[in-house]
């Protein structure tokens, strides 16, 4: 990820917000019987997770005191 990427996903909002909707995806398939695309979008989502809401820079950061 570069920084452009960082300050559009900074808002946590956005970066909550993709995960939902690759996890939907992810699940979509799964209703379809479709288990290739099920399995590929499952980990689109794991890693979606990790790097945007565990790994994502300032995340768990204590706030700097002025």
């Amino acid at each position: 990820m570069n920084e452009p990427d960082a300050v559009f996903f900074r808002p946590l909002w956005r970066r909550i917000l993709l995960v939902v909707v690759v996890a939907s995806w992810s699940a979509l398939e799964w209703w379809n019987g479709d288990s290739f695309w099920g399995t590929l979008t499952a980990g689109v989502t794991a890693y979606a997770i990790w790097a945007y809401l565990i790994a994502f820079p300032g995340v768990g950061e204590e706030p700097k005191k002025e």
